[in-house]
């Protein structure tokens, strides 16, 4: 039996507003083993795409294919199998979408859909998300092939995987196509008709489409024996599918290296009786050829020239490799100091960066193969390091907690750490219970048990001196009045267009609700049961894509965070002038902004790289603080120029 794949993609509908893609990776030599693999894609647009959209789509896909082969045709990783090596590259990959969709900043890769299938023999892998559909004929049967959780983020989670069986035939399509076709008409065609026929019947019906459509079929076929027969076959499908067969990337293949074998075989070595052990002969004395004094002090001397040559050998290839690595280190070292004094004469931000980023590959490249290397790249890292705090205000501390929750109660799952008044306050979201703590003397206590058995709290804000403001998972608030240790549920009538709870704030008696899906701040007055019905704050005319927004904080101006650590500046309404100076190393995915009206600073956090970033309000870099304990901030307080930190259970400060 052999597997017979195909695939189809049409784009030449003008009037459709999606733009499908497929292509493939077919190696060669030693890396045919590993299988094929076809990545299929598609991208929905609110309008028919344009060219240049079009392109860079091209572009982000090539680009996606050079991961795909840099990670699973690796020929230095060790893959046990097939399956490991994809579930390997779907982390990976994973990774990687991650950080270029936030990097790119585009609307269509948020109606991305990918799906990556893995061929080896008769063993077929996929994974997939979006709205690509994969079903099965097998014995005249028709079976959808649907993992138990749906893909709801931009990320490869299921793998669907199995051996195909003669006759069987798996598909892959976009789920547009059963507004077209039944499920019994596809699989009538699927089992009737070859691939290239199956595509003729589809492409006759293709101009009543309002979509693009793409496709891979998978069929098990019965090997036939007359060779010319198949070679007329492949010829006819080939020129078939020429038009239609998208551009492959081939691996370059490794040349293999063979060993000769030994001159003679192991077995000869051995008599066939086994081995035989005699016994030592007694008293009988071994006589030496006599050699004259000349001779053997020839022998001598050659015996030692042969010592001397030998230990100069030795000596030699030991000096060599010391002169390589000293070389390695002073062109290493050359190379550093020459971007160091390029950095001294650069102007701007971005210049900077770009020499730090070379510096910084300079580094990654760097072996670290013994003491001596180690050494040295501890002494060039400190250097970088040194540089980046002096253009970019960038230090790695050391912090000790100064106070654990984990020590309250068990299990402790802590809400946001909100500072009210002289002490802080947080809820262990596994009970409810809410707790005060005074970091001065580092006291604690159980403040109340009266939010039990209701929905998990999920926020604090600060309202005033004696309330505070909860927000639940189920996005419902209410008043916690702190003299009474009592809850209150609140009513709020939210404007027509707010569908949706994004964050909240509170600032002069308003309620401020961000809603990402609408594209705007909602402001709600304060009432004596709630908050009466809202308006959109933001006005009309002004820029609004809040697709990318991560947090967002007031002080008399409204700021919001994007994704990527770019601030914007609103007042009444309007978006006002923030000039942000450059940071480094970039922010990849920013999150938990945070101001009050009494500070000049605005703070955030970019969990993927461990850091605190400070801004002032006049978008001036004021510092950067790393510490490993960043990765799992929950929340940023500050007062009196004294930070403190919420990250897990722990509790941290920081002089500013």
């Amino acid at each position: 039996m052999q597997t017979q794949i195909s695939y189809f993609c049409w784009d030449d509908n003008l009037e459709a507003k999606n733009y499908p893609l497929i292509r493939s990776i077919e190696p060669t030599g030693k890396f045919q083993k590993f299988g094929n693999i076809y990545l299929m894609s598609n991208f929905w647009f609110s309008s028919p795409p344009l060219k240049n959209e079009k392109d860079e789509i091209k572009e982000f896909i090539k680009k996606i294919l050079i991961q795909i082969e840099d990670i699973y045709y690796n020929p230095i990783e060790s893959i046990k199998s097939p399956e490991d090596g994809f579930e390997n590259l779907l982390n990976k990959i994973n990774d990687w979408l991650k950080r270029e969709i936030l990097r790119s900043q585009k609307l269509y890769f948020e109606n991305m859909e990918l799906c990556l299938v893995l061929a080896v023999e008769e063993k077929i892998f996929s994974s997939k998300f979006g709205g690509f559909q994969i079903f099965l004929v097998s014995d005249n049967q028709f079976e959808f092939l649907e993992p138990k959780e749906k893909e709801k983020d931009k990320k490869f989670i299921n793998i669907i995987s199995g051996n195909l069986s003669e006759g069987d035939t798996l598909f892959f399509t976009l789920e547009n196509i059963f507004d077209y076709f039944a499920e019994d008409k596809i699989s009538e065609l699927l089992k009737t008709n070859n691939p290239l026929e199956f595509q003729a019947v589809l492409e006759n019906r293709s101009s009543s489409f309002n979509f693009n459509l793409e496709g891979l079929i998978i069929q098990m076929k019965e090997t036939k024996n007359n060779k010319e027969e198949d070679e007329k076959k492949l010829l006819a499908e080939n020129k078939k599918e020429e038009q239609l067969k998208p551009e492959k990337k081939e691996v370059k293949e490794i040349k293999e290296v063979k060993v000769k074998p030994p001159k003679k075989e192991l077995a000869n070595l051995v008599p066939e009786n086994g081995y035989k052990i005699e016994q030592p002969l007694k008293n009988k004395k071994v006589r030496l050829p006599h050699l004259s004094s000349l001779q053997k002090a020839i022998f001598i001397l050659i015996i030692i020239a042969l010592i001397i040559f030998a230990q100069n050998i030795s000596v030699s290839k030991k000096n060599s490799q010391i002169k390589k690595e000293e070389q390695l280190l002073t062109e290493t070292q050359t190379e550093f100091d020459l971007r160091k004094e390029q950095l001294s004469v650069v102007q701007t931000g971005g210049e900077i960066k770009t020499i730090l980023k070379e510096m910084e590959t300079i580094l990654e490249e760097f072996p670290q193969n013994n003491e001596l290397q180690k050494e040295k790249y501890a002494d060039l890292k400190k250097e970088w390091l040194a540089l980046i705090n002096q253009y970019f205000k960038y230090q790695t501390i050391d912090l000790t907690p100064l106070f654990s929750l984990k020590d309250l109660e068990i299990n402790f799952n802590p809400t946001n750490l909100l500072m009210n008044g002289d002490y802080f306050y947080v809820i262990n979201k596994t009970t409810n219970h809410l707790w005060q703590i005074n970091l001065l003397n580092k006291k604690s206590v159980l403040y109340s048990t009266s939010l039990e058995g209701k929905t998990t709290i999920d926020k604090l804000i600060s309202w005033d001196k004696d309330n505070l403001l909860v927000l639940d998972e189920t996005k419902h608030i209410g008043r916690f009045n702190l003299k009474t240790k009592t809850y209150t549920p609140l009513t709020i009538e939210l404007a027509q267009n707010n569908t949706e709870i994004s964050d909240i704030s509170l600032y002069g008696g308003r309620l401020y609700v961000l809603d990402k899906t609408a594209h705007q701040i909602f402001k709600y007055p304060e009432t004596i049961i709630g908050f009466s019905k809202g308006t959109p704050w933001i006005l009309e005319n002004q820029p609004r894509n809040f697709t990318n927004i991560a947090s967002f904080a007031i002080n008399g101006n409204i700021y919001l965070l994007r994704n990527d650590g770019i601030i914007s500046k609103f007042y009444l309404g309007e978006q006002k002038e923030f000039k942000q100076k450059d940071v480094f190393p970039e922010i990849e995915n920013a999150a938990l902004l945070y101001t009050h009206s009494e500070t000049d600073n605005l703070y955030f956090t970019d969990k993927e790289t461990e850091r605190i970033i400070i801004y002032n309000k006049e978008g001036e870099l004021v510092s950067q603080y790393k510490n490993p304990a960043f990765a799992n901030l929950k929340s940023i307080e500050e007062k009196n120029g004294v930070i403190t930190l919420l990250a897990g259970t722990e509790i941290y400060q920081i002089s500013d």
